[in-house]
């Protein structure tokens, strides 16, 4: 998927040393084929693989993408297991109560994305009549291309290749409710692979931006924007949306096409290039499930990850230090309706004793914004025991004596790692 925010930070940087002759990609609300077979060409020889055969490109009107992509969340999620999450990001104080995850994030996609495919449908969109930034209007009549939405298109173009190349990798971007730690580390490879081959698509052979020159753009940007979907987005939709681009792009920038071959496990690993390939802890709840107190149902189980961890410190805190969160090593949540009261566990690890403590510090200064964002029955309390702080609820303490007997276990430094210690047991 790509934005309007990608396209400002990274795109008009790249090209304007673009030039050439004048083939509009959409016009009169229809895709020139022509010139759409030109780009499908160059993206061939960048990324090596074949278009899908199956492929459909297709112009949308910005009025219709909430619809698109709702039906897209819906097919992914049901509407009950949607409402949990909300419920379980609510208790944990990443989400306010009174805003609604689904319609604020079509609410974003509806003014920032410019063109998204849809590995279900086989289909790439883009949006006909978005608003073409003043810059890229005018490095379109210099070069005589529509750059604009070349650039859309050839993102999208390589993921309809990576849907191909790397489905397991898609889907785990997709398609993991209960890992979203490792989903948006999934995405973050996928669209920094498809922002490095998109550029190479354009550029015909120019100098890639350098990364730090791009993520230096997103900051810029985001620090303009005073008003607006996004403006007004929550601080875990706010603060995480040009992640996958302007950290991906990092990435894929220094490994290439190799980086979808071994993506990122963790956001963790995204976040600190020494980190790249560290191993960190992951944790199975499922066992604790059954030991709920009476009265309770489990809402979801999930990990935060190091990304939505400072979410969370930086929205509800005052000036929090990096350092509170910069010493994760691993985390799993579970939370649960307990006769209509929210309840959640939060298991956190730290790389030392040192940095298990400056995270309890800096979630102590937050428990009161917490409990008061989750309406919950209880100050959260938090337990520290060496590299270990357990957060809960008193809803749940009575589960804390099962912990350490019931819960798998295990240290991973890739994907495929992950995936075998939560898969089912046959």
């Amino acid at each position: 998927m790509i934005s309007r925010r990608w396209i400002l930070a990274g795109g008009a940087a790249a090209l304007t040393a673009l030039s050439g002759c004048a083939h509009p990609l959409v016009s009169g609300g229809r895709l020139q084929e022509e010139a759409f077979a030109r780009l499908s060409a160059r993206t061939e020889a960048v990324t090596g693989t074949a278009r899908p055969s199956d492929l459909r490109a297709l112009p949308v009107t910005r009025a219709e993408v909430p619809a698109i992509l709702q039906r897209v969340i819906e097919a992914q999620w049901g509407e009950q297991e949607l409402s949990d999450y909300q419920e379980a990001l609510i208790a944990l104080g990443l989400w306010p109560p009174e805003r609604d995850l689904m319609e604020a994030t079509l609410g974003v996609f509806e003014t920032e994305v410019v063109g998204f495919y849809v590995p279900a449908d086989r289909t790439l969109y883009v949006v006909s009549d978005a608003d073409v930034p003043v810059l890229m209007a005018l490095l379109s009549l210099f070069a005589g291309r529509d750059l604009y939405r070349e650039a859309v298109l050839a993102h999208e173009l390589v993921h309809a290749h990576q849907h191909s190349s790397h489905p397991q990798l898609l889907a785990t971007s997709l398609q993991s409710p209960d890992q979203g730690d490792a989903a948006a580390a999934a995405s973050a490879a996928l669209e920094g692979d498809a922002v490095r081959a998109g550029f190479e698509v354009s550029l015909r052979g120019g100098t890639l931006p350098d990364p730090e020159r791009v993520e230096r753009a997103f900051e810029r940007d985001a620090s303009r924007r005073k008003r607006g979907p996004l403006a007004d987005a929550p601080a875990l939709i706010r603060l995480t949306y040009a992640f996958p681009y302007a950290r991906g792009y990092r990435l894929a920038y220094d490994e290439g096409s190799a980086l979808l071959d071994a993506p990122p496990a963790s956001t963790e690993q995204l976040l600190h290039p020494e980190l790249r390939r560290a191993d960190f802890l992951v944790v199975d709840l499922a066992p604790l499930r059954d030991r709920l107190p009476t009265g309770c149902r489990l809402l979801f189980e999930d990990s935060v990850g190091e990304l939505n961890l400072s979410v969370l410190l930086r929205d509800l805190g005052e000036d929090p230090s990096p350092e509170s969160w910069q010493g994760w090593d691993g985390d799993r949540y579970l939370a649960a309706k307990c006769r209509g009261r929210r309840e959640f566990l939060w298991l956190t690890y730290w790389d030392t004793a040192a940095d298990a403590e400056d995270f309890e510090i800096a979630y102590r200064n937050i428990a009161a914004a917490v409990a008061q964002r989750g309406n919950l029955p209880t100050l959260p309390q938090t337990l520290r025991e060496g590299r270990r702080v357990v957060v809960h609820t008193e809803g749940l303490a009575e589960v804390l004596p099962a912990l350490d007997a019931l819960l798998r276990r295990a240290r991973v430094a890739t994907l495929e790692e992950l995936r075998a210690h939560f898969a089912p047991a046959d």
